[in-house]
């Protein structure tokens, strides 16, 4: 070894800047964690309390309740491509609004969690079905607005796939979990690597390994998830 190398470590200021070091990292990554959960609680404290997400929420639910015996598929199709339009004798117009404000919050919320704002465990023990299910029903619906706009609720997708997956693994039952939903899942999870990834040598590197338009991905899952429609209801 090196004299220069003995001197060093034998150096007691080494040793003390490095442990400062450890412990202003460690309260930096536990600073990091406690604002995740602050944020969290605040969206949770948020959500229950906002009359307008509540009422959203209700409308949503009484939708998807409502139309449960009929052709739920054929009715969100329906109202995913009347748009807004309202017709004269019916209120098509409150649950096209009320599924588009419920879906903006938690595409917000999904946002949130992948970028590190919000804690996602926390989330996740809240709202785990509040999320998968009604997004599960919902899927027609969602395509539909993405043929327009392929990038819209594409980060809520990839949280309901996600939380899907881990709430079945959990029950034990990752054996019953439709390749679609993987497939999906993992082409929603390669897209949004490619696109957010801090550092851009990281983005042209992947694109490169992988030779594919990030776009592309998102196409991909659309086709795996209609096709998940397709078997689910066949069953």
């Amino acid at each position: 070894m090196d004299l220069s190398e003995l001197e060093l470590s034998a150096d007691p200021m080494f040793w003390v800047a490095l442990a400062a070091f450890l412990v202003a990292w460690k309260g930096l990554v536990a600073n990091v964690q406690a604002n995740r959960v602050k944020n969290s609680l605040d969206f949770e404290s948020t959500y229950k309390h906002n009359e307008a997400s509540k009422k959203s929420s209700d409308e949503v639910l009484h939708f998807i309740t409502a139309h449960r015996k009929l052709d739920l598929r054929e009715k969100t199709t329906e109202l995913a491509l009347q748009g807004s339009r309202k017709n004269e004798d019916d209120d098509s117009i409150n649950y096209y609004a009320a599924i588009n404000d419920f879906l903006n919050e938690w595409e917000r919320c999904a946002n949130g969690i992948y970028h590190g704002v919000f804690d996602e465990d926390i989330l996740y023990g809240t709202y785990c079905t509040t999320v998968v299910e009604p997004i599960k029903l919902l899927l027609p619906f969602i395509i539909i607005r993405q043929q327009k706009r392929e990038r819209v609720y594409i980060k809520l997708l990839w949280l309901s796939l996600r939380w899907q997956i881990r709430n079945m693994r959990e029950k034990g039952q990752w054996v019953q979990i439709p390749k679609q939903i993987f497939k999906a899942y993992e082409y929603l999870d390669e897209h949004h690597r490619a696109i957010y990834n801090r550092h851009k040598v990281f983005r042209y590197v992947y694109k490169f390994l992988y030779r594919i338009n990030p776009s592309e991905n998102l196409k991909y899952s659309r086709y795996e998830l209609c096709q998940y429609i397709e078997d689910t209801n066949k069953k």
